[in-house]
């Protein structure tokens, strides 16, 4: 319970700053419609090639993975882009300072051969993960995970590092890794506290949702079903667009703090303490 009330309260903290700045999220919004953009021109080739997989089995491994790796670095880039400026509007908000979409986008456009750099190799590694996770057999599965893990622990600052301080993306993740240590320590575990609100704000009632629709089809009340399907869609809709706000400004408050240990404005110091914990604190 204490766990889920500090997590509370951080989403709060965060809507907070969300409520005062609502153009944030206009960001996680262009991201999903320029993901799905990016995305469909790679649709066609992955459809001929699993057509052809007996015929060309020994072209369509390799061939698949140059083609996954490239609609991951185009996806990543558009990701990448658009929170580099949520995250710019959100480190000015942070600061007390007003700030507007059309602020965050030139200075994502700004650092964007540092964005596709980093893309590349977010891509890179995220292709080579899931190739060991899918070759690697229950071992490779494991190793996977917790490299996966450790690799989304140390990039955590690195998109702030970028866009704010002018980093490149080998540096960036450099001082993100070394920041991490300084200010939390060697062995760190990420909270997640965002991740238990989402669940329970999120995805329960869209799970409660699609229940009663699926209820509504077995009860043969089609047209009941159908509506509480399209809310549930559009409800999903926007929780992600909450949640990637949420979280993004609660990362770039924790980067305020790490750079210049003041707590950011409408944070509290607990919420920030909450973000990181030493690993023996979860055997007390």
């Amino acid at each position: 319970m204490n766990r889920f009330a500090n997590s509370w309260a951080i989403a709060k903290q965060s809507w907070a700053v969300l409520q005062n700045n609502p153009s944030l999220a206009v960001f996680p919004l262009i991201s999903g419609i320029g993901t799905l953009l990016v995305s469909i021109p790679f649709l066609a080739p992955f459809v001929l090639l699993a057509m052809n997989q007996e015929k060309h089995s020994a072209v369509v491994g390799p061939l698949g993975y140059v083609i996954g790796l490239l609609m991951y670095a185009a996806v990543y880039t558009v990701v990448i882009f658009c929170n580099s400026a949520l995250v710019t509007c959100a480190y000015q908000n942070l600061r007390g300072l007003p700030s507007t979409p059309q602020e965050g986008f030139q200075n994502a456009m700004r650092h964007l051969p540092k964005i596709v750099g980093w893309a590349v190799l977010s891509a890179t590694v995220g292709q080579v993960l899931r190739a060991v996770q899918e070759k690697g057999g229950i071992l490779g599965a494991v190793v996977g995970g917790l490299v996966g893990l450790a690799w989304n622990l140390v990039v955590f600052f690195v998109v702030p590092l970028m866009v704010i301080e002018n980093l490149g993306p080998i540096d960036a993740l450099r001082e993100s890794a070394e920041r991490l240590k300084r200010t939390w320590g060697e062995q760190l575990i990420l909270n997640g506290g965002m991740g238990l609100v989402s669940f329970v704000f999120c995805v329960l009632p869209l799970m409660a949702l699609v229940a009663l629709a699926v209820v509504c089809f077995v009860s043969n009340i089609i047209a009941l079903g159908l509506i509480l399907l399209g809310v549930g869609i559009l409800y999903l809709m926007a929780s992600m667009v909450v949640m990637s706000c949420l979280t993004t400004v609660y990362q770039t408050a924790l980067y305020v703090w790490s750079s210049t240990g003041a707590l950011p404005a409408g944070f509290s110091q607990d919420s920030i303490q909450f973000a990181f914990v030493q690993k023996q604190g979860l055997f007390r």
